[in-house]
């Protein structure tokens, strides 16, 4: 066990020794308080940027044919740009529909496991029925969850995200305590 001092005195030596694997980490943390924060911000982004690069393509599909143009060529990149613009101007809306179909998709598809999970149960008289029925019971609350409140899913991709991080950060630190270092994927000797 490392005392209160000691323990300090690592944990500075490691900040300024062993720093670059802290990167990731922090940005996980700091992009995972952003998403519980402000959940729509950052989705709308994400929307926006399929946007613009939905009206790129349309530009770039007529740029690369423009010698050999032919209508479905501007047809395909008339639907590119207009795509993007639509998800530009209605980015709010686009992502609350991707984000409830989703959630529609994932309550049916759990549905039909529960239903099979009660079939199964018939013909195997109990085994292992109940395991698949709480996992797509659980599956099927998260289904409703997003189609009722679509921001939930930024907030708990910000919760792991920021769990990860602290995770990674405590990870790397009692490595280099114990005389490691993050190299890249691997844990090395320190020279």
């Amino acid at each position: 066990m490392i005392s209160g001092g000691k323990s300090m005195k690592n944990f500075i030596r490691f900040i300024s020794e062993d720093s670059k694997s802290l990167v990731v980490p922090v940005l996980m943390i700091i992009l995972g308080i952003v998403f519980i924060i402000n959940p729509g911000a950052i989705l709308s982004t994400v929307v926006k940027i399929v946007g613009v690069i939905l009206i790129l393509s349309g530009v770039i599909t007529i740029i690369s044919k423009y010698d050999n143009i032919t209508p479905n060529v501007v047809m395909i990149a008339a639907l590119f740009a207009i795509l993007g613009i639509v998800f530009l101007v209605f980015a709010g809306s686009i992502m609350s529909i991707f984000i409830r179909l989703f959630g529609l998709i994932i309550l049916i598809n759990s549905g039909l496991k529960l239903w099979e999970a009660a079939k199964l149960q018939k013909k195997t008289g109990g085994a292992g029925w109940k395991i698949f029925m709480c996992i797509d019971g659980v599956t099927a609350v998260f289904g409703i969850v997003l189609l009722f409140n679509p921001m939930s899913i930024a907030r708990l991709i910000g919760i792991f995200m920021v769990l990860i991080g602290v995770t990674n950060v405590i990870n790397a630190f009692l490595v280099f305590c114990n005389g490691y270092v993050v190299y890249g994927n691997d844990i090395v000797m320190k020279k």
